[in-house]
């Protein structure tokens, strides 16, 4: 939702990703572990063009294996993307990982330490679940997907606690939906 609102307003966004998910077998019939990395990618690819956003970076790490990768590499990698860029504005997980999973924690602390190393003036912020949004609908989702599966206590934020809180325009949210759907192996 939020690249699709940047991209309507006509800002330029990068999505830099750590891996393919290719650990992430949901459903070994219809999505093959040994082919999983190669339509996660795509389905990537065409989840970004659904949204206006250029083919995404890959740092081309193994799903579920972050926390081994070398922190100073990583954090050189992202720091290089954030040189080639230069955005104002950075969002990640939160250091809690969002869900919990220990790549996208793996992921929040490289980037919050690319960019406090980057010397550029960047905004950090991290993405985060409301407690009002998972009570009103997310909880659905959840539910029915196990959303937090690495996690026994999720870390909802209350909307008063948000430096930013994004409410999705009809338009806006029909286009994250179409891009969500672009991904069903996810």
């Amino acid at each position: 939702g939020l690249m699709a609102t940047a991209t309507a307003n006509g800002q330029i966004v990068h999505c830099v990703t750590a891996t393919k998910g290719e650990a992430g077998v949901q459903n070994a019939v219809k999505w093959p572990a040994a082919a999983l990395g190669e339509t996660r990618t795509k389905e990537q690819e065409a989840a970004m063009q659904i949204l206006g956003v250029p083919e995404p970076t890959w740092l081309t790490y193994h799903d579920g294996e972050c926390e081994k990768v070398p922190e100073a590499e990583a954090i050189g990698q992202i720091g290089q993307i954030i040189e080639l860029h230069k955005p104002d504005t950075v969002i990640t997980f939160a250091p809690d990982g969002l869900t919990g999973h220990p790549d996208h924690k793996a992921v929040s602390h490289w980037t919050t330490e690319a960019v406090k190393k980057s010397g550029h003036n960047v905004n950090l912020y991290y993405a985060v679940q409301t407690q009002e949004s998972y009570d009103a609908f997310w909880h659905v989702v959840d539910e029915k997907f196990n959303v937090y599966f690495a996690t026994d206590n999720p870390a909802f934020r209350q909307q008063n606690s948000c430096d930013v809180l994004l409410l999705l325009e009809p338009d806006i949210a029909a286009r994250k939906t179409k891009a969500l759907k672009a991904m069903p192996s996810q």
